[in-house]
């Protein structure tokens, strides 16, 4: 356990709860290779590592098996988190103060790409890829979880459709045909607490601010991999972008909500930081 970061019982107010209500627990939507790993060693920190719950044996069930969990668990846990779609929670989606993080998409696919390559080929032999596979060859991939994985992934765990998702259904294979999607991702990032990968800092400041915490949250590097997109072939550049346009859309509408909140928190401390006029009128008796 990290102990760098303040324990508290403070729980996260909810946006829609009134004075005496139960405050809501949080979702943690862990979208991959959008340094999740940071964020869940501080919601483990926050509310301990036994109330915040990571659904691992529930990332590749239906829908309705998360929400049988959820059902029989409720008030066992104060945060769930998973490599789960938005869609998964259904009608407990009121439920739930929802949370996740996105990252600029062409570097997450290039997160992806070194991630798999830094790992042993036994784990990740069900992805059927050569053992000398390169960055081509992923993005070329016909396995359902590759394909996700390199067209959209974002606007699929946001926009809340299940076909998006399920790769028995050609809108799968296809979510350029999906227009929708963004606008339906963006709809429920607006409804919804969001950082931004590239904005650490400002992210764990909404935070601190949207869960009502009197001390800082710490940003933990947890599992990164930083280097430069200009050791990547442009070409390959041009066909990530190619096959991520709607994720780069959301990305840079995402961006603008959540540049707008900063700067609404930024206005909002500084008004609470100011002296009073009362004070400086005291001040300026010289009493």
């Amino acid at each position: 356990m990290n102990n760098s970061v303040q324990r508290s019982k403070q729980v996260p107010r909810s946006c829609n709860s009134g004075a005496g209500s139960m405050p809501k627990p949080v979702f943690f939507i862990h979208i991959p290779k959008t340094a999740g790993g940071s964020l869940i060693t501080i919601f483990q920190n926050l509310f301990s590592d036994a109330r915040a719950i990571r659904l691992r044996d529930y990332d590749d069930l239906q829908p309705h098996s998360v929400q049988k969990f959820i059902s029989d668990n409720i008030g066992r846990f104060d945060c769930l988190i998973g490599h789960l779609p938005i869609h998964v929670l259904g009608d407990h989606r009121n439920s739930f103060r929802i949370f996740t993080i996105l990252r600029d998409p062409v570097e997450r696919v290039l997160s992806l790409f070194r991630f798999l390559k830094s790992m042993p080929a036994n784990a990740i032999a069900h992805l059927r890829l050569d053992p000398n596979f390169g960055l081509e060859e992923l993005l070329q991939s016909r396995v359902p979880e590759n394909y996700a994985q390199t067209h959209n992934l974002m606007c699929r765990m946001l926009c809340g459709d299940p076909a998006l998702m399920d790769d028995s259904a050609s809108v799968f294979w296809t979510p350029e045909t999906a227009p929708e999607s963004i606008q339906r991702s963006l709809i429920n990032l607006d409804n919804m607490d969001f950082g931004l990968v590239e904005h650490m800092s400002s992210t764990l400041a909404l935070l601190e601010d949207a869960y009502g915490l009197e001390f800082r949250l710490q940003e933990h590097l947890i599992n990164t991999t930083v280097k430069s997109r200009g050791e990547v072939n442009l070409d390959i550049v041009h066909k990530i972008v190619q096959q991520n346009a709607a994720d780069i859309v959301l990305y840079r509408e995402a961006s603008r909500i959540f540049h707008a909140r900063v700067k609404r928190l930024a206005t909002l401390t500084q008004r609470l930081n100011a002296p009073s006029h009362e004070y400086l009128a005291y001040k300026s008796r010289g009493d």
